[in-house]
């Protein structure tokens, strides 16, 4: 099956690049375009040796399944552009806020849509995603837009209905932990750290932190079945915890939440 990428920014890249890492697609199978890039210049290009087309109906009369992964502003444009190549090809957006609904609304009727929610991590292979589709995406079409994802880190299907909560846990979650980070940092500065110890210290503590959750999560676990191994009676974790509590840590979590998602109601195009 051969794959295009329309638009080669941070996210179209990095959803290419480890696609093809993970022998998800060939390179004699992978093309792109974007006017933005000089030809041959792209690491895509240079590492690997997709090719780049000349325009994006160039590029979309050439593939069976093409990602388009533009800005949500530009993809309206973009699909009327490309609408008359499509002829019942699989549509692959990664646009935020943009709806099935409204992506029909460019593109021939009876168009297979997968909508998608990536995250930035996919740059580092550990992308968390989220996938639905319209009706008239076959299974196998689905089954192969979670094998690209999946290429880039794990994917899970959701109604589209869910995408709001779970961008704000997945896509925007990344953000607010590089700021519990950076608090943490500064605390241990505080305390006498070096910024640069710190700020080593709290990251691999995170990395840490996650590979046990994520083994938790494979084993059944709860993540306060690891809050309780850490905390010992009267010790100093539990005494944190109960501090933080104090300052509202939690609540301040889901309000967090609560203001992304209002965040993406105002920006969502339905």
């Amino acid at each position: 099956m051969k794959l295009g990428f329309i638009g080669m920014g941070a996210m179209g890249s990095a959803i290419a690049a480890g696609a093809l890492r993970r022998g998800f697609v060939k390179a004699c199978d992978l093309s792109f375009s974007d006017a933005s890039v000089t030809p041959g210049s792209h690491p895509l290009t240079k590492e690997f040796g997709a090719s780049q087309a000349a325009s994006n109906r160039e590029l979309v009369g050439s593939v069976d399944a093409v990602v388009v992964a533009v800005k949500p502003k530009h993809i309206g444009a973009v699909l009327t552009e490309i609408s008359s190549e499509l002829g019942g090809k699989l549509v692959i957006s990664i646009a935020g806020g943009v709806g099935l609904e409204h992506l029909e609304g460019w593109i021939p009727p009876e168009t297979p849509i997968v909508r998608v929610m990536p995250n930035l991590n996919a740059q580092v292979n550990a992308a968390m995603s989220a996938l639905c589709a319209n009706a008239a995406v076959t299974p196998e079409q689905k089954q192969y837009a979670l094998g690209l994802f999946n290429a880039v880190g794990r994917t899970v299907q959701l109604e589209e209905s869910l995408f709001p909560a779970f961008t704000a846990i997945a896509g925007c979650a990344p953000a607010w932990t590089y700021t519990y980070v950076e608090a943490l940092a500064k605390a241990g500065v505080a305390a006498g750290l070096t910024k640069a110890a710190a700020i080593e210290s709290a990251t691999q503590m995170l990395l840490g932190s996650a590979l046990m959750l994520q083994d938790g999560l494979e084993k059944g676990a709860h993540p306060g079945q690891l809050i309780d191994r850490v905390c010992s009676p009267g010790g100093s974790t539990i005494a944190g915890l109960l501090a933080g509590e104090d300052a509202g840590f939690s609540r301040a979590v889901a309000h967090m939440v609560e203001g992304a998602m209002a965040g993406d109601a105002k920006a969502t195009q339905k």
